[in-house]
Parts: C-alpha cells; sequence; structure tokens
C-alpha cells in the first residue's frame, strides 16, 4: 500500500513538473523591458463562471496575502494577486544566499472556455553573505536577467522560472481537476 501511495506521488509530481516544463516559458517586453511569463490555458468542458470560481477557491487556499491584497472582479472573471516563493538557499565561490524571496503579481482571465495566466512584476530580495559581511540585495527579473551570466543570477533565474511554472501548473491542475483545497490558516 504504501507503495502504491509513493508511485502515485510520483507520477503526479512528474506530470505536474512536465506540464510546467512544457506550457510556461518567459517572455520580454520590449518597451517596458519587463519579463513575464504568460499563457493561455484551454480548460475544455468548463464554464468561464466555473473556472473563475475554481481559480478563486485555489487562489484564496494557497496564495492570501497578510494585507488580503487580492482583486476579484466578479464581472470580468479576472484576478489579480500579489505573491512570493522562496529562493533557495545556495553557496557560490564569494558569496552565498542565506536566505531569498521572490515576488510577483500573478493575474488570471476567464472567458471562452479558457484562461490566461500572467505573471509579471518580478522582483528579488536577497540576503548574502559574503564572508565578513551581511549584503541584502534587491532586483527586477529584468536586472538579474541582463547579468545571467553570473552564477548567481542565474541561479536566481533559475528558481523563479521553476517555480513560479510550478505555480502555474498546480493552479491548473486544480482547475481541471477541481481539487477541493481548504483555505489555510496557519497560525
Amino acid at each position: 500500500m504504501k507503495n502504491i501511495l509513493l508511485t502515485l506521488i510520483a507520477s503526479v509530481l512528474v506530470s505536474v513538473n512536465a506540464y510546467a516544463q512544457q506550457a510556461f516559458s518567459i517572455k520580454h517586453d520590449e518597451v517596458s523591458n519587463d519579463y513575464y511569463f504568460e499563457e493561455v490555458i484551454e480548460a475544455k468542458g468548463l464554464f468561464d463562471k466555473v473556472i473563475y470560481e475554481r481559480a478563486k477557491k485555489w487562489i484564496l487556499a494557497n496564495m492570501k496575502t497578510v494585507d488580503k491584497n487580492i482583486e476579484f472582479n466578479d464581472e470580468e472573471l479576472s484576478i489579480v494577486n500579489n505573491g512570493t516563493i522562496k529562493i533557495d538557499q545556495k553557496s557560490f565561490v564569494t558569496q552565498a544566499i542565506q536566505e531569498g524571496y521572490c515576488n510577483f503579481k500573478y493575474h488570471v482571465w476567464c472567458k471562452e472556455g479558457r484562461y490566461k495566466v500572467r505573471v509579471d512584476n518580478i522582483f528579488y530580495r536577497v540576503l548574502l553573505n559574503q564572508g565578513d559581511r551581511m549584503v541584502t540585495k534587491s532586483d527586477s527579473y529584468a536586472d538579474v536577467y541582463d547579468k545571467k551570466k553570473k552564477k548567481m543570477n542565474a541561479y536566481l533565474i533559475e528558481e523563479a522560472d521553476t517555480k513560479l511554472s510550478a505555480v502555474i501548473a498546480i493552479m491548473h491542475d486544480a482547475i481541471i481537476n477541481d481539487k477541493k483545497e481548504e483555505a489555510k490558516d496557519d497560525w
């Protein structure tokens, strides 16, 4: 029984990871120099309102913030939220990321049996150990991307790309399969 459960969990993680890697890529707006993820995703057989309600339920359960700054537009079937993902610790030759976060804006629009997800305004904040001192560094995705040849910047891009794609894929799974998510009230 334990092996069956582990196999099931592994297959779900592999399929979500494969979907995330397959469907989402970073795009660049030449005018604003902003980088963003944006995809239109089919939700076959689902009405717009159902897609919207499932996305709303998932966002409330998984992405609520302390300030409750989520904009739900029930008429236009759109959602705007701010989110944060954790950047994992990593050591480099002259410095190490002690802790870090990537903030972003998360948009969802629903229409015609599909929905569009856009993640933009991606911004990093990391605490670096540089041997004899600790330094806080803040940069936009564009600033980091422009210097992506540096190992730490390449790592930050990889962290954001992988984790943001996973967030989108997990929400997609919840919308399509109507995952019963309870609002998390961790105290």
